[in-house]
């Protein structure tokens, strides 16, 4: 078995991999809050005020939910725009990981034909 080199699409895949970690984690960390605070502002169950994060960060907004207190008013709006953010982010990366996943795959192929021509 010949070993395959470590390219420099491989360390490109690694950073793209290590950032989509991140944003994994800065999502989590961003729901979390959300929960806390709603809870703690709205006085929302534990079970609404996570399902109010989710649908206030992803913009869908139902409208079944809407904070009453002037500054769950004021932390949606902050949560909101800083949520749209990270959750474009998360998107962009996740695309561009899957993307580079398969360009990898695809320089593999190639390496490992034209190493099979050449024998």
């Amino acid at each position: 078995m010949i070993p395959i080199k470590h390219t420099h699409a491989d360390k490109d895949h690694s950073d793209a991999k290590n950032r989509l970690i991140a944003l994994i984690g800065t999502t989590l960390t961003l729901i979390i809050v959300g929960v806390f605070v709603f809870h703690r502002i709205e006085h929302l169950s534990w079970l609404d005020s996570y399902y109010f994060s989710v649908i206030t960060l992803t913009t869908i907004g139902y409208g079944d939910i809407s904070p009453v207190t002037p500054v769950g008013k004021i932390f949606t709006t902050i949560y909101s725009l800083i949520g749209i953010g990270i959750f474009v982010a998360f998107i962009s990366e996740l695309s561009e990981y899957f993307v580079e996943r398969r360009q990898i795959r695809r320089e593999k192929r190639r390496i490992k034909k034209e190493k099979k021509e050449l024998n």
